[in-house]
């Protein structure tokens, strides 16, 4: 027989041979070790990821991913080609085939979860009805409108949908990261869409942050002891700042287009001023302001133009207009005002109007320089010079000014700057380290002395709102309660703009989009709107909630028992996505399909929807509120109804799971194997009858000899 089967190897082509070894292979008993032991360690480590990380993220990074299911067709095929390889199966095999089948049907049942299979939440407001729920991911919205007087076509209007895989996490911290398995998880990033003149493009993503006014900065402060003064000592009573630029303010205060600067106070009497720049002219004059010898008994201002520094002695200017060198300028003190320590200069000479600028002393911030002209000043008073019996608003401004001040600028190039001044002497005015963990010291060998470190540092072109990236929470990751920001940049017809943008939360009520939700990019004849809502799934059918019921742990707010009573409506294929309806309505009163349906912890509930036919699970998943009287929430959903005292919002789960009857009947063959192979072999594997002139036992070596012959 061995000599026959060698004789037949030979004889077929090679390429046959070789197909021949590589099913054998791929079907053997080492190929499915290896298989199974790589599918257990991973099993293990997505546990431990799932702990860690929660159910999301564990997705993201391995059960989702295109080399995990690639492993589980792996793993397939070996049971197939396993299966397969023992035709004809006999009797004893039963067992075998049926466990093997199970695992087959079990696989393709995940398989088809994978693909087909959908995870949302659906929020439902008391006395509201909705049929939108709210997938985990986002996609890009790109919608062309014409500009006014051009032809408008049809096809143009219909927004592009763009969808993106961005994960769970803010790409940033990815680096901190273990490298397996986030590094190798799919994300979206790079030029997304480019097409007819429109490209977007992806740069950074946060799936969880919160917007702050930028350009910002955190700074920590730490003062010596006196014994430790000047020795580069300090101690630990350090004090933590943050300051901001924003924009607003009225009056001599209002913000021009670089914002509004912000000064806090230490508990030493230190003062620190941030504000910001976009002219590298003052960001120079900044740097190059302290001014020289005695300050004059109403101060001096150092005054940049065009480039060249000038000195000027205020009690002098007030005599009459002085020249700039021989620039063929000449400037003008339009006022002075000792209790604001203000001057209002006026520099005439050059085209037009002469060029204004308005300068504080004390309050550098708001200082008006004249861009147009390369005019930039600083205004220096000695604080000793003050009189020390005077209205109140002299005193106050007399009192501050003996204090030591830090001043912190984000200059043209978005670095910062910095400068101290302790009257009536500026200590130091030159570019601040912002280098993490190091330390800057400000007023060196004098009783001011103070060590300052930048902890944090948001930069920014103008001054607004921009996203602060937010720790990862495994349970708003997995209650889909994180805030997602994109950064991107859109170029339409060559014109590009690169934003954050933010992500439309997943609300029950239609909300006018803000500034951050909705940006616009400018091209030739036409403008494109992009914004970046949640995916949608359209049940089917509305769910109406009509009580929210929730149960307090004895003496706490905790919850501790929280369920829905839910009515199941009919939506008409008109009806706009996310109308909320209200039975009773008029004129929209929906038709009940199902009434008075609890939905509580552990107690889920399947609905399929009359028209798709797709059936629903919906989980008791989280709640908000209690909304009450006076909240706009509540004012906006209750109206007039007097006899309701607090409004809650649902939150349920809806799974949609269409391969879920196949993983059953896979688990209950696998199972039926299991117990045909352990429990059965009494009448699967006994013998046939001996025939005449033969032994017993002779007909089942035969049998056994006839099964290891077809392998």
């Amino acid at each position: 027989m061995t000599r026959s089967k060698k004789k037949s190897s030979v004889e077929r082509p090679f390429p046959l041979n070789v197909l021949m070894g590589i099913y054998r292979a791929a079907a053997s008993m080492q190929v499915a070790v290896v298989l199974i032991a790589v599918t257990t360690v991973l099993l293990v480590w997505a546990t431990f990821v799932y702990n860690q990380y929660g159910e999301t993220a564990a997705r993201f990074g391995i059960y989702g991913t295109w080399w995990f299911n690639t492993l589980g067709t792996l793993l397939a095929v070996n049971i197939l080609l396993a299966t397969l390889i023992r035709i004809p199966w006999t009797r004893r095999q039963t067992g075998f085939v049926v466990t093997h089948v199970g695992l087959l049907v079990l696989l393709f049942g995940c398989l088809v979860t994978h693909w087909w299979g959908e995870e949302a939440t659906l929020a439902v407001y008391e006395t509201r009805s909705n049929s939108q729920a709210y997938m985990p991911s986002q996609h890009f919205q790109l919608t062309v409108v014409p500009a006014e007087g051009t032809e408008k076509k049809d096809d143009k209007l219909e927004p592009i949908e763009i969808p993106f895989e961005a994960g769970p996490f803010n790409w940033e911290d990815l680096r901190q990261k273990f490298w397996f398995p986030w590094r190798v998880a799919h994300r979206d990033k790079g030029v997304l869409y480019n097409k007819d003149g429109i490209k977007l493009e992806l740069f950074d993503y946060y799936s969880d942050s919160n917007s702050v006014s930028a350009p910002r900065v955190e700074l920590e402060f730490d003062v010596p002891s006196d014994a430790m003064r000047g020795h580069g000592q300090f101690g630990d009573d350090r004090t933590q700042l943050t300051l901001s630029v924003q924009s607003g303010g009225h009056g001599h205060m209002a913000a021009g287009s670089m914002g509004m600067g912000q000064r806090r106070s230490l508990s030493t009497g230190h003062r620190v001023v941030f504000y910001m720049t976009d002219d590298s002219g003052q960001r120079k004059a900044f740097v190059d302001s302290a001014p020289e010898g005695p300050l004059g008994s109403k101060g001096q201002i150092v005054l940049h133009v065009e480039g060249e520094k000038y000195q000027l002695d205020v009690e002098k200017l007030s005599q009459g207009r002085m020249p700039l060198g021989t620039t063929g300028k000449q400037v003008e003190l339009l006022g002075f005002d000792p209790a604001m320590l203000e001057v209002r200069l006026a520099i005439h000479g050059g085209e037009g109007q002469p060029a204004h600028l308005r300068l504080f002393a004390d309050m550098p911030e708001f200082n008006r320089h004249n861009k147009q002209a390369g005019a930039y000043g600083s205004f220096w008073f000695d604080a000793s010079q003050l009189p020390q019996e005077s209205e109140q608003n002299a005193e106050k401004a007399r009192r501050e000014a003996t204090l030591p001040r830090i001043d912190i600028l984000q200059g043209d190039d978005q670095k910062l700057y910095m400068r101290t001044w302790h009257s009536p002497k500026v200590r130091f005015a030159g570019p601040l380290d912002e280098e993490e963990g190091s330390a800057t010291v400000a007023f060196e060998d004098t009783d001011a002395e103070v060590a300052l470190v930048v902890e944090d540092f948001i930069s920014a072109e103008r001054p607004g709102l921009l996203p602060k990236p937010v720790p990862f929470d495994k349970k708003k990751c997995d209650n889909d309660r994180q805030f997602h920001q994109a950064l991107v940049e859109l170029t339409v017809d060559g014109k590009s703009r690169k934003f954050w943008i933010e992500g439309i939360p997943p609300e029950p009520m239609e909300r006018p989009l803000n500034e951050s939700q909705r940006k616009i990019v400018e091209g030739k004849n036409r403008s494109v709107i992009i914004t970046m809502p949640r995916d949608e799934i359209n049940l089917g059918f509305a769910v109406n909630l009509k009580k929210f019921t929730r149960k307090l742990d004895p003496g706490t707010s905790r919850a501790s028992h929280y369920s829905s009573l839910v009515d199941f409506l009919e939506v008409d294929e008109k009806d706009k996505p996310n109308e909320k309806k209200q039975p009773g309505e008029k004129g929209k009163e929906p038709k009940p399909l199902v009434e008075d349906v609890l939905i509580s912890l552990n107690a889920p509930v399947d609905f399929a929807g009359p028209k798709s036919g797709h059936s629903y699970r919906l989980f008791q998943a989280s709640f908000s509120g209690p909304f009450q009287p006076g909240n706009p929430v509540f004012e906006s959903i209750v109206g007039d109804d007097l006899d309701r005292e607090r409004l809650f919002l649902s939150s349920l789960s809806v799974n949609h799971d269409p391969g879920r009857g196949i993983k059953y009947a896979g688990s209950l063959l696998i199972v039926l194997g299991i117990f045909i192979m352990y429990y059965m072999r009494a009448y699967f594997f006994r013998g046939k009858k001996p025939k005449d002139n033969v032994q017993p036992g002779e007909a089942e070596a035969d049998e056994t000899a006839a099964e290891a012959k077809n392998g």
